[in-house]
């Protein structure tokens, strides 16, 4: 419900990212220079789906991949001048939105409510039965 919105409020205020990408170009604010792995693991989502909202930030140029010394295959990842300016002109507006979406729901209601999808999270992930 959240990210309905915020897809929306995306499209109406004209912004060129979606709300996966969105979140990418969130934390690279916060990790500068992670790499493509971390990312993978700060944002929950699988590699190849990186790999590809990556491939669009970067023709977008929103983000840069910067070769890291010794290691072909590894960059390291970083927000654009352009990244960071949305980053910055957005993230109240995202903030709007999810406070509305949550107002409903008390701080503590929140944190339940996280610790219950990390737990989910962690189940989903864990070892395969078969």
């Amino acid at each position: 419900m959240v990210r309905l919105a915020m897809q929306r409020g995306f499209e109406k205020m004209g912004m060129e990212v979606t709300v996966d990408q969105w979140s990418l170009i969130m934390i690279l604010g916060e990790h500068p220079n992670c790499s493509q792995r971390q990312l993978a693991s700060l944002s929950g989502k699988d590699p190849a789906s990186i790999t590809r909202m990556l491939d669009v930030l970067e023709r977008g140029q929103w983000i840069n991949r910067g070769a890291v010394i010794g290691n072909r295959r590894k960059f390291n990842l970083q927000l654009t001048l352009k990244g960071q300016g949305l980053r910055k002109a957005y993230q109240g507006f995202v903030s709007d939105i999810q406070a509305k979406c949550l107002g409903g729901i008390s701080k503590s209601e929140r944190e339940d409510l996280r610790a219950l999808l990390m737990k989910l999270q962690e189940s989903a992930s864990g070892p395969q039965m078969g």
